[in-house]
């Protein structure tokens, strides 16, 4: 499980290591503003984060957990 651990919390942190920063959908350029959150006391192990996607003057607020049990990694 070390392995999987890692390499959940490393996706984890490279996802909100920049707390915003931009990407490009087609032509239509996208603001990303990540924030890590307390994740639940769920599993062996879980990690969670609060995407805000802003395009168009428009918001899409994701928030995303990840869960560790045993072998197996859900979100």
């Amino acid at each position: 499980m070390p392995k999987l651990s890692s390499s959940t919390e490393q996706i984890f942190e490279a996802r909100t290591g920049c707390p915003v920063y931009q990407i490009v959908a087609g032509s239509n350029p996208v603001k990303i503003t990540t924030q890590n959150l307390a994740a639940l006391a769920i599993g062996d192990e879980a990690w969670s984060q609060l995407l805000t996607f802003t395009a168009g003057g428009r918001d899409s607020v994701v928030k995303q957990t990840a869960v560790r049990s045993g072998p197996v990694l859900g979100s």
